[in-house]
């Protein structure tokens, strides 16, 4: 931009640093409760020849009691898998697990939401504190995070379909669970994605307002416009451009793979619908969108000033 300004009818200011409107949640807002069964003394140990009692008797556990939502969500899938296979050796404690298996079924979608939502991994990757996406070819790739959003994602339509806990479970798709909540952390993706698309379509916009005001006149064509070609090249053709073509490649897949997910996640508060909202690709009013709007800008600018002097 600096280079640009040195032609003195692009008179430019650096855009100040914005950030989105709608921050992640707290803790509180995003936390679904669950509906908390009461097994007595007498069924519990009664439930000690299957696999059920050694589940109950973990969650009452001291680590038990404080473990993760993401860990949450495996030890619920393992339990209605033991509540259906279960034999409890009398009609009314069958009813009671089946009826328990039903109401946490229907629930594996909270179950799900505070996984995805709320966990600490997740709030490093939604945080809007980790800067930019990196300029460098060789840190932009992110294919462990495609790879274990997308996990996450065929997860979350498994559950949307209401598929039984041993389906899931004989999927594998549960293997390495915790793993890709590292990957997800580690990559501290999705805030520094927003936050990168906001100051693109700042910069493209302003350019491109700039150079709409420019007139392919023959003295603009023989003189600023070829100093204006060279500029476009070194800055836009061989810096911006590789930029954006690596930031798109991955949120194309990163945006598909949170939009799935929010859709077979539980909505727990509309905070944090609006926070997601945020990431929608469909919405064009949205972060996505309006990039998408000052990138076409300006490259329709630069496109007709290149024409219009007969340097394209």
């Amino acid at each position: 931009m600096e280079d640009l300004n040195r032609y003195e009818q692009l008179s430019m200011t650096t855009p100040a640093k914005r950030f989105p409107t709608y921050a992640l949640p707290s803790y509180k807002l995003k936390q679904q409760s669950l509906t908390q069964f009461d097994i007595g003394l007498i069924d519990f140990l009664s439930l000690q020849h299957c696999g059920l009692g050694v589940l109950v008797g973990e969650k009452n556990s001291v680590l038990g009691k404080v473990m993760p939502n993401s860990q949450q969500l495996l030890y619920e899938i393992k339990v209605i898998k033991a509540l259906n296979e279960c034999d409890a050796g009398s009609v009314s404690l069958q009813d009671k697990l089946t009826q328990v298996a039903d109401i946490k079924q229907q629930e594996l979608n909270k179950v799900y939401a505070n996984a995805v939502f709320n966990s600490k991994e997740t709030d490093v990757f939604y945080s809007f504190s980790n800067g930019y996406l990196p300029l460098s070819e060789n840190r932009s790739g992110f294919q462990s995070l495609r790879i274990s959003l997308d996990k996450l994602a065929k997860l979350g339509e498994m559950i949307g379909e209401n598929q039984t806990a041993v389906s899931i479970l004989e999927s594998n798709i549960l293997d390495d669970f915790e793993s890709h909540f590292k990957v997800i952390h580690d990559s501290e993706y999705a805030g520094r994605l927003l936050l990168s698309l906001l100051i693109l379509t700042d910069h493209l916009t302003l350019i491109a307002d700039k150079l709409s005001v420019l007139e392919t006149n023959p003295a603009f064509c023989r003189g600023p416009m070829v100093f204006l070609k060279q500029q476009f090249k070194t800055h836009y053709i061989e810096g911006i451009q590789p930029y954006m073509a690596r930031v798109n490649r991955t949120a194309y897949d990163v945006l598909a793979s949170l939009s799935k997910i929010e859709r077979n996640a539980s909505s727990s508060s509309t905070d944090l619908a609006l926070f997601l909202q945020q990431f929608s690709m469909e919405k064009e009013s949205e972060i996505w969108g309006l990039y998408q709007v000052s990138a076409q800008q300006h490259a329709a600018q630069w496109n007709r000033l290149l024409r219009g002097c007969h340097l394209f």
